[in-house]
């Protein structure tokens, strides 16, 4: 069981705003992790800000994006793969912080990474160009991420150069829709850019020697 946090002083309360659903195709509102991933993509302009998602069966989630760290409280400490949301509100005034917790706190990694893999699955974000090529500027915290082989390779790939995720998908061995999850995780962690290119790139996988074979090394990985 968790305990609840301890109640916001009203000055907090008086700063939290709703926060609507974001629409999608057609004009449907998202729903569970999609939803969160369009409020966590919105944040990545504010220096500071406090999400709060309530649940209907009265969990929460409590997002400290100024402290880069979150807070689930449920009775399973595992963050759920499709979280049925009550609503959720908002405090993005300049230095809002997140009222005193008795729980410890989660890296904001973790929680960026499992929603970009579930928001939107086998489709790249809405606010991602399907076709356009993307790098990696950096690597996941793979210490503490939960992922696979095929995460590893796909972000050695994209930091080598850019690729659509068709190219990825094809150069790292892997579905269409697993690249696309990997490319939504890495844009809510901010390590992705879009970049123009000239021509098709040319880019085997080899899972023996060299590159992969220093990766597996550093981090822990078997060959997949």
């Amino acid at each position: 069981m968790y305990s609840h946090p301890t109640p916001p002083s009203g000055s907090f309360n008086d700063q939290l705003i709703a926060v609507p659903p974001h629409t999608r195709g057609g004009g449907v509102p998202a729903v569970g992790w999609a939803r969160i991933a369009f409020v966590l993509n919105s944040l990545r302009e504010l220096p500071t800000a406090v999400v709060i998602v309530e649940m209907v069966d009265e969990e929460r989630l409590i997002i400290d994006w100024g402290g880069r760290r979150y807070w689930w409280l449920a009775t399973d400490s595992a963050l759920p793969e499709q979280p049925r949301i009550a609503g959720i509100r908002m405090a993005r005034a300049p230095g809002s912080v997140v009222p005193t917790m008795r729980e410890l706190p989660e890296t904001i990694d973790a929680l960026l990474w499992h929603a970009g893999l579930m928001a939107f699955p086998g489709e790249t974000a809405p606010w991602l160009r399907a076709d356009a090529a993307y790098r990696a500027t950096g690597w996941p915290n793979f210490t503490i991420l939960e992922h696979g082989p095929e995460h590893v390779r796909m972000t050695a790939l994209l930091s080598r150069r850019a690729l659509t995720v068709e190219e990825l998908a094809k150069a790292a061995r892997v579905d269409a829709s697993v690249a696309s999850d990997f490319v939504n995780a890495l844009v809510l962690l901010e390590l992705l850019v879009e970049e123009d290119r000239v021509g098709t790139p040319e880019i085997t996988v080899s899972g023996r020697t060299g590159l992969f074979a220093k990766l597996r090394a550093r981090w822990g990985v078997d060959r997949g």
